[in-house]
């Protein structure tokens, strides 16, 4: 039984594939993640600039620290 925290066999092998540093698996990430924590940041914020330049540091941040995403187990909360 997979627990409702815990990633899925697809999205945890596009993290290891990120943590070694595929870009494209990165693209993938971000088009898999990006709506629905901009959505998140945007009720926050009510900016849509705002909220934009949040998302490119978060995923910036995300590519710069990729080699932890290994071990990540949740990646909503890692976000």
């Amino acid at each position: 039984m997979l627990l409702s925290n815990s990633l899925t066999y697809p999205e945890k092998k596009l993290l290891l594939q990120v943590a070694e540093g595929d870009e494209t698996a990165f693209i993938q990430l971000y088009l898999q993640q990006h709506q629905l924590l901009a959505s998140y940041v945007f009720r926050i914020t009510e900016s849509r600039e705002l909220t934009e330049e949040i998302m490119q540091d978060v995923f910036m941040n995300i590519w710069r620290v990729r080699e932890t995403l290994a071990g990540i187990n949740n990646f909503k909360h890692f976000c």
